[in-house]
């Protein structure tokens, strides 16, 4: 990752291979980039020692520590007696969660992200920042502390104001809202609005939650409109109405109180509707469930949908009636771009002792139903006037596809079959009797047309000729493995200083890298022992010891640890050792998981028996299983292979990968295991892939060009800890995996081969260096990839001096040997003076979407490509991203404008910029956001271009 570039060229540019070297602001720049290298350096280093850190507060997680107190600070609108109550829950559970009652460390750590969740989740705050201190109360023990929150409440009151222009209709709306009105997190909001339809409106409510987790709501509302009915029944109606509600888990229930007026009828009004001209009072309870799982509420390609209704009415008023309806819709993909959906919904309305009026029945017709019919235009008239039915029905089919070679418009092609029908109940008959003359007659539609979809909040004005093609590079990917951290800060008094504990969630091994199952399967560059850096990932099943040891014959030179497993004596049932994976394993009943590892006994015994592979849930259920014989004589290094096939997909990832054996016939035993694996499905089922999900998810933007590995972990910290190729091919017993440039391990399972095997799954090109033909020939790939692009370094405009050597001996050897690459030079065009001249540079851009409110550089730099020259030269704009709204310290924290997620401010300007790019294409042949893949609640770097909310696999 980088800072901004160097250079800030404007056009118009000098006729000059330099034309800024006079300038003084420029070396001046130069100078203060260089100082900030050096202190990005330093950075560095200082991870490391975060790392060490990490591994010293892992080994002290069972200390005891005691909560205290707890405090929230900078909640100056908000009620402690709230606080208190969503709070006490979360201790409550903890403590009594805790092994014998004791609080370590550990479980305060838990708690206090617990506690952290709930707050954020109030939504009353905008930031919440945790930290541990020594407990203040004098007569506290010493392992006592209190955990304090520092808080910044959200503003209280909002006000906006919007207008609807369109289809011979308009309207226009003002709404404000109050949060934390009463210091509870509850939410006042009021709106009226004015327009031709909906003649006016008003509504207020107040929302307040109701329980300590904050899932369940309750609402209290008024409101208020008239609405213009003439289309289809001659009249205008007002309804004044009061609502409660309690809401939660998808469930609402609550009673509804209205005040309706039919009004202002038309001359050619029919007598029905003059019949129900007048005022009536409704009172009524009612309960929906809904469930939603589509990824398009209006154009679904996939998920599904149901919801259910039910409302009585008859305490007191004019309506008496029991009124239900269920609705249901199924989306999923035929092929890439086309998609079909199918829908249904149908309802019954039953009087019960008073007429049933007009205001209480179903309208049926018009494009969210029956489509080519009238809006309400279906089920009995009374002359022109609909005036509605007791029982309808109405189902769809659809098939949505994408404009042939226009993927990308907003329009889509839309083919579709409707039928439904809607009816007054006729009580001499039965309901049965009704229900089979409302489906035998059925008012049918099916029809070809377009699609458009149109957001009225936008307003896009375009004009401009195109002068250029847009090249099919231009949108592309880079990666780069960067770790997470999070933001939970605390004190650990005996090692005197204060750190951010970085986590082991990773973007490659654990996320991307189809094994993203099991943690630390290699034990690589550890130090052996029992500490929990050490056994990171895995733990003892009934009583068995594990520890990490330095094999006297390790599975192979570059894998020196091993997992040796101890069998306890005077034990029934099974033991041995199981893996909980990264947060969790995601088990499928529809997946195959293949297993693999090395196992071998230190020394001969008579020993036999039967080891079991298996998966299961934390909780001990099983979920697959298999087994393989085993002999004690077996001392030198055996690899087994096995397949799982679960027979149920469990309702979380709280799961296990185990080995065991039976505890009683292989007592006292001692087995050593190495380069443990579990693979699920992977994308395109690739050995050794990537994982499935979120390789599609990227193969879904297909990118023109792929560029890999990095960025700063190209580079390493040190020169032993750099990006070494050679050590990244081959089988995954001679891979040693290396100290990652952010600070942990890489196992580089996803190696040299999966990058590039990738790019072609992808249909991208690789932006990378080149490697031998005869090793890619060992390995199974006779023939060469398809590669033009060699990027030579990485963000060398901190060094450049060194660099002008440097790409002269890269280039000249490279260009000797492969005439037909291309060349990336990454330092500042044209600054310093390359040779032979670069015909490609990589610029890199981290800014502001905007300053103060904000003045963009993303936004002001839309026209940054415009002026340069058309000489021959192109650009790769390789790594881009708005990643603070501070422009004097873009690195800083979140409190100094540091963005933790993208914001739609940020997207936005990025998106102008990439306006830019576009129409400066001629000259701009790529672009990468970066970076690509983060997880979702926990990151090192500002918001990724993909989010994973929990890495598995």
């Amino acid at each position: 990752m980088s800072q901004e570039p160097s250079h800030s060229l404007r056009p118009p540019l000098h006729n000059s291979s330099a034309p800024r070297d006079k300038e003084p602001k420029e070396i001046e720049k130069i100078r203060k980039w260089q100082e900030e290298r050096i202190a990005r350096r330093l950075r560095g280093e200082y991870e490391s020692a975060v790392l060490h850190l990490q591994e010293v507060i892992d080994g002290n997680l069972k200390n005891p520590v005691n909560i205290a107190s707890v405090r929230v600070e900078g909640a100056k609108n908000t009620r402690k007696s709230f606080l208190g109550s969503i709070i006490d829950p979360v201790l409550a559970a903890n403590a009594t969660s805790v092994e014998d009652g004791r609080s370590n460390l550990e479980s305060v750590l838990h708690t206090t992200r617990k506690v952290a969740d709930i707050l954020t989740k109030s939504d009353i705050f905008t930031s919440v920042e945790a930290q541990i201190e020594r407990a203040r109360d004098p007569l506290s023990a010493n392992r006592d502390v209190d955990v304090v929150f520092r808080t910044r409440e959200r503003g209280r009151y909002t006000v906006t104001s919007s207008t609807e222009l369109g289809n011979n209709e308009g309207s226009a709306s003002a709404s404000a809202t109050v949060r934390n009105v009463f210091g509870g997190a509850e939410t006042l909001t009021a709106n009226v609005s004015l327009g031709t339809k909906t003649r006016r409106s008003y509504s207020a409510n107040l929302t307040a939650p109701l329980t300590p987790d904050l899932n369940t709501f309750g609402n209290l509302s008024v409101y208020g409109l008239e609405r213009d009915q003439t289309a289809y029944a001659s009249c205008f109606e007002g309804l004044r109405g009061v609502k409660a509600t309690i809401k939660g888990g998808g469930h609402e229930m609550g009673w509804e109180g209205v005040y309706r007026q039919i009004r202002d009828l038309t001359p050619a009004a029919s007598i029905t509707i003059r019949e129900a001209a007048g005022e009536t009072l409704k009172s009524s309870i009612f309960h929906s469930w809904i469930h939603d799982t589509r990824d398009d509420r209006i154009a679904a390609t996939r998920g599904h949908y149901a919801k259910l209704y039910h409302e009585f009415a008859g305490l007191g008023g004019d309506a008496s009636f029991y009124k239900t309806e269920a609705e249901g819709q199924i989306s999923r993909p035929i092929t890439e771009g086309v998609s079909y959906s199918i829908a249904g919904r149908g309802g019954l309305l039953w009087g019960l002792n008073k007429p049933l009026l007009f205001s209480d029945r179903f309208q049926l017709g018009g494009p969210t139903s029956v489509r080519s019919f009238k809006a309400n235009g279906l089920g009995p008239h009374d002359g022109a006037d609909s005036v509605g039915g007791d029982i309808y029905y109405s189902i769809g089919a659809s098939i949505i596809s994408n404009i042939p070679n226009k993927s990308h418009w907003p329009i889509k092609t839309h083919a579709w079959v409707n039928a439904g029908r809607l009816e007054q109940v006729d009580r001499s008959r039965s309901l049965v009797e009704n229900v089979k003359d409302l489906l035998v007659k059925p008012s049918i539609s099916a029809g070809v047309g377009l699609i458009y979809r149109f957001d009225p909040a936008v307003d896009v004005t375009v004009n401009a000729t195109a002068k250029h093609p847009i090249p099919k590079t231009l949108w592309s990917l880079m990666y780069e493995d960067i770790s997470v951290c999070s933001s939970l800060s605390f004190v650990v008094e005996r090692i005197a200083y204060s750190s951010h504990i970085c986590c082991y969630q990773y973007s490659g091994d654990g996320g991307l890298y189809g094994e993203s199952v099991l943690k630390n399967r290699a034990f690589q560059l550890i130090t052996p022992g029992t500490s929990t850096a050490a056994l990171t990932g895995w733990q003892a099943l009934n009583g068995a010891t594990i520890s990490v040891v330095r094999e006297s014959t390790p599975v192979s030179t570059a894998l020196p640890n091993a997992l040796q497993v101890r069998i306890p004596t005077g034990r029934t049932g099974t033991a041995g050792f199981a893996n909980t994976g990264y947060s969790g394993i995601k088990v499928s009943s529809a997946w195959k998981y293949t297993a693999s590892f090395y196992y071998r006994f230190p020394s001969s015994t008579g020993f036999n028996g039967n080891v079991v592979v298996g998966l299961q849930t934390t909780g001990g259920q099983i979920l697959a299983s298999t087994s393989f014989p085993v002999s004690g004589s077996q001392t030198t290094w055996r690899q087994v292979n096995v397949d799982l096939y679960p027979t149920s997909t469990p309702g979380n990832n709280n799961n296990l990968f185990t080995i065991s054996v039976d505890a009683a016939s292989a007592s006292g035993q001692t087995i050593n295991f190495a380069m443990l694996s579990l693979f699920p499905p992977t994308f395109k089922n690739r050995p050794n892939g990537m994982r499935a999900d979120l390789a599609e998810a990227l193969a879904d933007l297909r990118p023109g060009l792929f560029r890999f590995p990095g960025g700063n972990n190209l580079e390493g910290q040190t020169v032993e800890r750099r990006w070494q190729w050679r050590k990244t091919v081959g089988p995954m017993v001679d891979r040693p995996g290396r100290m990652g440039d952010w600070s942990y391990v890489n196992t580089d399972g996803l190696g040299l081969l999966e990058y590039l095997y990738w790019c072609e799954d992808l249909g991208a090109e690789p932006i990378m260096g080149v490697w031998a033909a005869a090793l890619r020939a060992s390995l199974g790939r006779p023939e060469p990839f398809k590669l033009l692009y060699v990027e030579i370094g990485n963000e060398d405009f901190f060094a450049a001096n060194s660099y002008v050597y440097r790409w002269r001996r890269f280039v000249t050897a490279l260009q000797r040997e492969f005439p037909q690459l291309r060349f990336i030079a990454t330092t500042n065009p044209g600054n310093p003076v390359l040779t032979p001249a670069p015909t490609e540079y990589d610029v890199h851009v981290y800014q502001t979407p905007s300053k103060q409110i904000l003045v963009a550089w993303f936004a002001q730099n839309v026209f940054y490509y415009d002026g340069f020259q058309r000489n021959g030269t192109k650009y790769f704009e390789g790594e881009y991203a708005a990643i603070s709204t501070n422009p004097n310290d873009l690195f800083g924290s979140p409190a100094n404008g540091r963005l933790v997620y993208p914001t739609v401010q940020s997207a936005v300007s990025e998106a102008a910029f990439m306006t830019g790019l576009e129409r400066n294409a001629d000259i701009v042949f790529a672009a990468a956001y970066a970076p690509l893949i983060g997880h979702a609640t926990n990151n090192q770097w500002v918001g990724p271009l993909e989010s994973t909310g929990i890495v598995v696999s």
